[in-house]
């Protein structure tokens, strides 16, 4: 909020709302890694592998590129990307102090290594918490894992998927190292949402605190770091440009160091598409992301769209029966009255009468008078016809 950052004397503040779009902007890519490779997989069966561990490979993927922003622009790749920095909380406002190698390091962890280790704990959670009803009605063994049935001299055992196993041999005693695994089970399965409520609403409370100024720091792990998300300024530009040509240069003089050959040539590639890879990601990325969101679109608009049929013939009409009226030769003529027809009305049988007439008729006889077939007053439905 931009009045907000003026009434603390700080205009270079981060406002709200770009926070908000910095802090969603990453994690949204993971979908799209995933689905990219998912799709891929059905043609290619070898990489059903990238499939299976797509969060490490991610986490791998984003602690490459949040390495090397942090280190050139003092910045995570999102934070960069919307022209934001990170710098050292300074007693004075509208002071800025650079951060250091430390600060690096642990923004890597809190960036990276942290969401990677709650999504896998979110994950064994919703792995395990889907048999804890079955283990608490005694359904399941608490140590196998395997359901557990009742024989027909009344005794329990287990089975097993994996093997056609009949015996109605009693389960073995667990070990000590099967209960103690089970009684960890039970902890993490019990106290995990207890800490999941405190880890999400600490995130939201320091949302809510950044958003009405009552503090610096848009998320807790930032107040631990005791850094500030600040905008950038056109010399924070300049800047950063010549250190990251200085650091350019300075690689590319090591790897001339080891002479001529093959391996330079290599290395030397290698280090230009790296760096390709670097200047161009923050168009890269969005464009895959913005891809992945148009053929999801795509694919789920044609996975419902409906099937193209031919259009089915229209309905043969009914057939007069014996002692039906005659239809009129003139199409506009009511059947009844024989007249042009006023307030036109009809029947499901599809002939339609003067409003009046079928009114009256159907009253009379509870028929269609061309078909015979039965119908109510409450089957007569108005119709509109141009004059």
């Amino acid at each position: 909020m931009f009045i907000g950052n003026f009434n603390t004397g700080d205009a270079g503040r981060a406002g709200f709302l770009e926070m908000i779009a910095e802090h969603q902007f990453m994690p949204s890519f993971e979908p799209a890694f995933k689905y990219l490779f998912t799709v891929l997989s059905m043609r290619y069966p070898r990489l059903e592998t990238v499939v299976k561990y797509h969060d490490e490979i991610f986490a791998g993927a984003r602690l490459l590129i949040e390495r090397h922003y942090l280190q050139s622009y003092d910045a995570s790749f999102s934070e960069n990307f919307y022209g934001l920095k990170r710098v050292q909380t300074t007693a004075q406002v509208g002071k800025n102090r650079p951060i250091v190698q430390r600060d690096r390091i642990l923004s890597l962890i809190f960036l990276v290594v942290v969401p990677y280790l709650k999504s896998k704990a979110d994950q064994l959670y919703l792995r395990n918490s889907a048999n804890s009803g079955l283990r608490s009605l005694g359904l399941l063994s608490p140590f196998s894992g395997a359901p557990i049935v009742a024989t027909a001299t009344g005794t329990e055992t287990t089975t097993d998927n994996d093997t056609n196993n009949t015996d109605t041999e009693p389960e073995a005693p667990p070990t000590s190292l099967q209960r103690l695994r089970a009684l960890l089970k039970r902890c993490f399965i019990l106290g995990y949402p207890a800490f999941n409520s405190v880890y999400e609403g600490a995130f939201f409370l320091y949302q809510l605190m950044y958003l009405y100024d009552y503090t610096r720091y848009y998320t807790p792990f930032l107040h631990l770091q005791r850094l500030e998300v600040k905008r950038m300024t056109m010399e924070d530009m300049i800047m950063q440009r010549q250190n990251s040509a200085a650091q350019r240069a300075l690689l590319s003089a090591r790897i001339a160091g080891f002479g001529g050959g093959p391996i330079n040539a290599v290395a030397r590639g290698m280090l230009s598409v790296w760096h390709f890879l670097m200047d161009y990601s923050p168009y890269i990325l969005p464009l895959a992301l913005f891809l992945y969101n148009f053929f999801e679109w795509w694919h789920t608009e044609h996975k419902n769209a409906t099937p193209s049929v031919p259009i089915p013939p229209p309905p043969t009409a009914p057939k007069k029966l014996e002692g039906g009226l005659e239809l009129p030769k003139s199409k506009l003529h009511c059947p009844i009255c024989r007249r042009r027809r006023t307030n036109p009305a009809i029947l499901p049988s599809g002939f339609a009468f003067c409003y009046p007439c079928i009114h009256h008729y159907l009253e009379l006889h509870s028929r269609c008078p061309i078909t015979r077939l039965p119908f109510e007053l409450d089957h007569i439905r108005k119709i509109y016809e141009p004059k």
